[in-house]
């Protein structure tokens, strides 16, 4: 089948299935029962990809029974002023929710959830800011943070993506479908579905993909020389050479790969190679090859609240032309980058919502 036969399929494919399609184990709750439970924790599972909850509540027909709460990947909650300790065994709490479809099933997602006695803790970002309003509260000063500083220098300091307008960005939930795929990247593409998601399987894509991922980065200047850039979740920082002549050589090839930085005026161009062959590593649903190279151009905006990229992508085992797109990254106050180990056993809920 032809490339343009394959994406044209692909398209018709996406155009049926994407207004209801599943994020993973969302897909079982009942959008229109909304519960309040009281129970006491069982179990946290801090864990990627998303993290679960286990308490004993009574459910409506009045059994004491074990409920599962779904809730969002550690990260996402850490933005929201979760962290590792945050529930403990025997901790009563209260949350609200949406109820799986099947209402003799014990499971439920998570709006917002209150320690009895203590904090309340969200995970809709659309219900703490309603909440932040209705006590006339700043987010920062409800999580504990200082006020956001802005970058002195390209890249300096934590971000988190932003959309073109500086709102929120849009949930990148398929691949890019006019870009020149080879007829191997267009047939995996043709075959795409969000369940393919590597890191289902505890595995992370690296560069480009890492860097449009709805996660926390945080740029350090090791010295004059030297950048570091780590990621929510991300076992492995990604190191960045502004001197050749200091630079060491490359080691084994890498999903991060090797990368040289020179400033063209106040932008700061990146080139990296020695990558290893990697699932999604260019974007979501396009995997990348040995041969992939990739050059990113950073520029800060003149506030130093934004970070713009332009980034290009050449690797002819997936793409018969370079491509490039663009991406963007807001200021946020200095946190902690977030990290969780990965679990199968999570993974699992994530993908079936517990069902067998």
């Amino acid at each position: 089948m032809s490339t343009k036969r394959i994406l044209m399929a692909l398209a018709i494919s996406l155009a049926v299935s994407l207004p209801v399609a599943a994020h993973h184990s969302h897909s079982s709750l009942d959008r229109n029962k909304q519960v309040t439970l009281v129970g006491t924790v069982t179990k946290f599972m801090w864990r990627a990809p998303h993290v679960y909850i286990q308490a004993e509540a009574v459910n409506e027909a009045g059994v004491l029974v074990e409920y599962t709460i779904e809730t969002l990947n550690p990260p996402a909650l850490a933005k929201l002023g979760w962290a590792p300790d945050t529930l403990q065994p025997g901790d009563k709490i209260a949350w609200f929710g949406n109820h799986d479809r099947d209402p003799n099933r014990a499971y439920t997602g998570m709006s917002w959830l209150e320690k009895i006695g203590g904090l309340k803790y969200f995970a809709e970002r659309d219900s703490l800011e309603a909440y932040l309003e209705e006590v006339s509260m700043t987010e920062n000063a409800y999580l504990g943070l200082d006020p956001v500083q802005p970058a002195r220098r390209i890249g300096e300091g934590v971000w988190s993506r932003i959309g073109e307008d500086g709102g929120r960005f849009p949930a990148i939930r398929a691949p890019i479908l006019d870009w020149p795929y080879t007829e191997l990247a267009a047939e995996e593409v043709a075959n795409f579905h969000e369940d393919q998601n590597p890191t289902v399987d505890c595995e992370y894509p690296g560069v480009p993909k890492s860097m449009t991922a709805p996660l926390n980065y945080q740029w350090s200047y090791i010295d004059e020389n030297t950048i570091r850039i780590e990621r929510d979740l991300m076992p492995n920082d990604r190191i960045v050479h502004l001197n050749p002549e200091t630079a060491p050589a490359p080691g084994e090839p890498s999903n991060v790969g090797y990368s040289l930085a020179t400033w063209e005026g106040d932008d700061l161009v990146i080139h990296t190679i020695n990558f290893a062959a990697d699932r999604w590593g260019t974007y979501t649903g396009v995997n990348s090859s040995e041969q992939k190279e990739v050059v990113e151009r950073y520029s800060l905006s003149d506030d130093g609240m934004r970070l713009d990229a332009e980034i290009t992508v050449t690797d002819p085992a997936y793409l018969t032309e370079p491509v490039t797109f663009t991406h963007q990254w807001g200021k946020i106050a200095d946190r902690a980058i977030s990290q969780a180990e990965c679990s199968l056993d999570n993974a699992t809920y994530y993908l079936t919502a517990g069902y067998e």
